[in-house]
């Protein structure tokens, strides 16, 4: 008996809702007769809501279309889905080419975009091959969102943070730098006044950076690297300025290299000038120091010991001599026509240009002066002091 009665109550309804349907007119409901598979939805007044129409083509369900795309099982058109637990609402829009998809959060899109509630806002936006993810500062509910665009991913695969047009796999800025870029790594600059920039790729050997460090700025207070270290903003320890100067525990160099500190060079390694050996220590077996050009190049390791030249090309055929100092170009040099006397000769003191030039077996001899003692054969505890004294001393 109750089964009998619901099916006569839904049959009424139905009828009910049929004459009511006639309001609608043709073009929702078509002809003056019942159109298959389609309810209508009334206003409390029995005027029907155009957009209400709920239509099953047995494929699919529209609401607000006679006509639901069969690639969806629920086609709403002209609307949101929205959910207000929590304000969430969802907006699917048209799906054929440039058409978008966007979840929000406290959002709705009635004439452009707005507030649920009073509150922060945030939306997802999916278009192109793009996903595009927005917020915004607090607003007035129904009061226009102002959109600010935080984080996007590009069809191609480029990311960016800050950016609508990232120009990497990740970047901030939209912005390529002169001499290459890193299409295929990380981009980083500053947006203040575009300061500085960080540059990362992997390219192919040849073809751009591992690690470029940029700044717009050319003058000695832009930096493009600074290394600090302590509390605040620390303590500078390594810089280089928008010159292209380096500044070692200083932010003002004053030339390409400026270190205030102590420098360190392990023994046995060499500074050089202009690919030139100017100054080298060698502490574990010869304590030799040799400063200039050529200056000691062919000592003895081992064998030449505790010897000081200084001085282009000083000391330069010396190589088994212990105790010598020699001061100045060319000073205790030995010419190709001595190379082996040197193997016995020790404690010599020749300062000035070619002092003791030519020396063969000399001991404890003290030269000063251009050319002093400049030939010395088998001379020993001899003191020659001012221009060619004992020039040449047999």
């Amino acid at each position: 008996m109750k089964k009998k009665f619901f099916i006569l109550g839904i049959a009424a309804l139905l009828s009910t809702d049929y004459a009511k349907s006639q309001a609608c007119g043709t073009a929702i409901m078509g002809p003056a007769s019942n159109t298959p598979n389609q309810v209508p939805v009334f206003s409390t007044s029995g005027g029907c809501v155009l957009n209400g129409i709920i239509t099953d083509n047995a494929t699919s369900v529209g609401i607000g279309t006679t006509s639901p795309s069969s690639w969806a099982k629920l086609h709403v058109a002209g609307g949101s889905i929205s959910q207000a637990r929590n304000e969430m609402s969802t907006w699917l829009t048209n799906n054929s080419a440039g058409g978008e998809t966007d979840f929000m959060h406290n959002a709705y899109y009635s004439s452009g975009w707005k507030y649920i509630l009073t509150d922060f806002a945030s939306r997802m936006q999916q278009e192109n091959g793009n996903i595009r993810f927005f917020t915004s500062a607090s607003g007035s509910a129904n009061n226009t969102i102002t959109w600010s665009e935080k984080f996007t991913v590009l069809q191609g695969g480029n990311v960016g943070i800050g950016t609508t047009s990232p120009v990497s796999l990740l970047s901030n800025t939209s912005t390529s730098f002169s001499g290459g870029g890193a299409t295929d790594g990380f981009m980083w600059r500053s947006l203040q006044n575009d300061w500085a920039a960080v540059i990362v790729a992997a390219p192919a050997s040849g073809s751009g950076y591992g690690l470029r460090l940029h700044t717009n700025g050319t003058a000695a207070s832009d930096y493009p690297f600074i290394v600090s270290s302590g509390s605040g903003s620390g303590t500078v320890n390594f810089a280089i300025t928008g010159q292209g100067r380096v500044g070692i525990g200083t932010t003002s160099p004053s030339k390409s290299l400026d270190v205030n500190g102590d420098i360190n060079i392990a023994q046995g390694k060499a500074y050089y000038l202009d690919n030139n050996k100017i100054l080298w220590y060698n502490s574990s077996e010869t304590t030799n120091i040799f400063c200039g050009v050529g200056a000691g190049t062919n000592i003895s390791t081992g064998n030449g010991k505790n010897n000081t030249f200084i001085g282009h090309m000083a000391g330069n055929q010396t190589r088994l001599s212990k105790r010598n100092t020699a001061v100045g170009d060319s000073a205790y040099y030995s010419s190709e026509t001595y190379p082996i006397a040197n193997s016995a000769e020790n404690d010599n003191t020749a300062i000035g240009y070619h002092a003791m030039n030519k020396s063969n077996g000399a001991y404890e001899n003290t030269a000063v002066g251009s050319k002093a003692l400049y030939s010395n054969v088998n001379g020993m505890e001899e003191t020659a002091i001012g221009f060619q004294a004992l020039y040449n001393c047999v």
